[in-house]
Formats: structure tokens, sequence, C-alpha cells
């Protein structure tokens, strides 16, 4: 199956998107412009959803030529390669916020479980059931990938609908509690973390991906990419949650900062989310050549280690950059800031460093297979 470089793209620049995000502080005038810019949606929709069509649209191909059996191998094995992946980061982010205090005291809201309880966070982390800022991304993957052979088989068998209005019901429940009030009364005083994404919501965008991934390998996409009726309908819809977003605007009598709250991924983030979706596709589908750079398609056909990688650079360097923005700060309004210094170092260092993620990945690799081989 011949590769989509434009699904790389996207990808490569979410992950450009959220790197800056997590490195930048909130006063940072530059975070103005990548965090939540178009609207109360932030990459992570984007890249959860992009990783399902991808998911979907790979497996969906090797379900029609290798079966059902296959497809659960395969799935098995990408889900304890996301694990392996996870628990190798959650180790060195345990060892290093153990053993380097100065560090540990920046990281101290998020991380504070690791110091008081280290072995039971250990334990916990490796069960997928501590999962504390940065780690909690990543063990969504695995319960997805073990999911996803048996979506896409009631996908081919046609049960398109259910399968995602079953997903709904779910992502409402997770968003308002309808059934089981949603409550974090039982974690009171223990080390059990289930990780700032709620998973019964955010398992809804990535069924969705999963869904879109299916009919593009079907080639069934063609009628929604190239429908202006609904192209038109998703402009109204985002133009004005722009202008609300970005002016800081407030509607009498409407809680904003609830219905776009960004964990449990309220309806109308959901809902701006989508418009975006299918204002980019039209985009994509029209000026092909605007969208396949190929520096930023490298970062996304390696997007696991480029993650990766971006997670140990955050928790590695963040608190030196937050030190570095206080040298010759600007003041640019009464809300934000110009930090040349840790401006600099995030733009000129960090980024060009994700580039190195696939080639670490290949020296692993190349590394084991000389040990299996002598």
């Amino acid at each position: 199956m011949k590769r989509n470089h434009q699904i790389d793209f996207f990808k490569g620049l979410l992950l450009l998107i959220i790197t800056v995000d997590h490195f930048m502080d909130s006063d940072n005038l530059l975070k103005k412009f990548t965090f939540e810019f178009v609207g109360p949606v932030s990459a992570a929709e984007g890249f959860v959803f992009l990783s399902g069509l991808t998911v979907g649209l790979i497996y969906t191909s090797k379900l029609s030529k290798a079966g059902i059996a296959s497809v659960v191998s395969a799935t098995r094995k990408k889900a304890w390669h996301i694990y392996r992946h996870h628990f190798l980061l959650f180790l060195l982010a345990w060892v290093f916020l153990v053993s380097e205090q100065a560090s540990f005291q920046y990281w101290e809201g998020e991380y504070a479980a690791i110091l008081e309880l280290p072995l039971q966070t250990l334990l916990l982390g490796g069960l997928l059931v501590y999962q504390p800022f940065l780690l909690d991304i990543l063990p969504m993957y695995v319960l997805f990938m073990l999911l996803t052979p048996y979506i896409l088989r009631l996908y081919r068998e046609r049960f398109h609908w259910q399968v995602l209005a079953l997903s709904f019901l779910v992502y409402l429940e997770g968003t308002f509690g309808i059934i089981i009030p949603a409550t974090d009364s039982f974690l009171t005083n223990s080390p059990l973390l289930s990780g700032y994404f709620n998973l019964l919501c955010w398992q809804f965008l990535f069924t969705g991906g999963l869904f879109v991934g299916h009919l593009i390998f079907y080639q069934k996409t063609e009628p929604i990419r190239k429908s202006k009726p609904l192209l038109y309908l998703s402009l109204l819809v985002c133009f004005p949650l722009f202008f609300i977003n970005f002016f800081y605007i407030s509607l009498e009598g409407i809680n904003l900062e609830f219905w776009t709250e960004r964990g449990h991924l309220r309806p109308l983030r959901l809902l701006n989310f989508a418009a975006l979706v299918v204002i980019l596709s039209h985009l994509a589908t029209r000026f092909k050549s605007w969208f396949q750079a190929k520096a930023v398609c490298y970062l996304g056909r390696h997007s696991l280690q480029v993650f990766s990688l971006h997670i140990l650079l955050v928790l590695f360097f963040k608190p030196l950059i937050t030190n570095l923005n206080t040298v010759y700060p600007v003041k640019l309004t009464n809300n934000f800031y110009f930090y040349p210094v840790g401006t600099a170092m995030v733009l000129f260092i960090m980024i060009p460093t994700l580039y190195l993620a696939p080639l670490l990945a290949a020296y692993r690799k190349q590394s084991a297979q000389v040990k299996q081989t002598t």
C-alpha cells in the first residue's frame, strides 16, 4: 500500500506543535499561536484522530488480504511495542526524578507520588494504572491497538453506525457521567492515577479515526471531502469559536470553560475539531503540495519515536528553559511576554533534536540484531 505523505505531514506538524506547547510557558506569546490558536482545539485531538486513521488504513488493508487472525497478531505486537516504549520512558523518568532533586522540585506537583512512594509507583506505572503528566498518552494506545482488529472487523461487516453509536454513548458517559457520576474521591490518598485524558471520551476520536481510515482504504471519502454544504457548515462552526477563543469572549449564560474542557473532550471542543477536519480535508484535497514538506513528513513517519523523545526532552530540559526565561524577558502586553533565550533554545536546539529520534531507534534495533547474531 502506497504511503500517504499528507498524513505523515499532519502528524509531523502536530508533533512540532505539541513539543512547542509542552516547552513554552503559558504567558509566552509564541504559545498564543500554537496552543488552541484556531479555537478550543489542541494538537492532541488531531494526533489521536490521525493515529486512529493511520491504524485504520493500514490494518483494514491487512484485514482484507490476510484475515482477522493476522490483524490480531499484528496489533498485539504493536501494542507490546508501544508498551515497551512507554515503560522505558516511565523507567527513565522515574530514575531521573528520584535521583535529581533539583528537577524534582520543579515537577513536584505532577510527580509527587514518585518520591513519596517510589516502589509502588514503579509497579503501578508498569501496570498502566499510574499515569502522570506526559506519561498518559501511550497507555491509551496500548488499549486502542488491542481493540482495533475487532472494531475493524465490525466495520468490514457493515456495522459502521452501530459501532460509532456505541462509541458515542461511551463518550457521553465519560464526558457527562450520566450513569456513573465522575468522581476522583476513591483515589484520595492513593498513588493510582488514570491520566489527564479521560479514556471513555478520547476513544471516540480514535474509533472515528479508524472509521475514516477504513473509508479511505475503500475509497469512499470523496463525497465527504468534496461536499460544499458540509464545508460551509464547518466554516460556520469554526469562525465564531475562533474569535470567542482568541479574544477570550464570554457569552452570557454559557459556561464556555465547561463546554470546551479538554480532558473530557467536551462537546464544543469535539464539534470544533470535527469542523476543522472537514476544512483541512478540503484544503488537502485541493492543495496537495501544501502538505508534503519532507522535513515535517520525516517526523510524522516516525511519530512514536519522536513523541517518546519529546517526552524525555521536556522532562529533562523544561526546568532549564523556565529558568532561561528570566533572562532578558520582554513584556509585550499585560498577559504575554517574549522570552528570547528560552524560546531560542526550544526552536533551535530542542526542535532539531527531535530529528535524532529515528536514528536512535535504528541504532538500537541494529545493536539488538548484532547481539542476536553473536
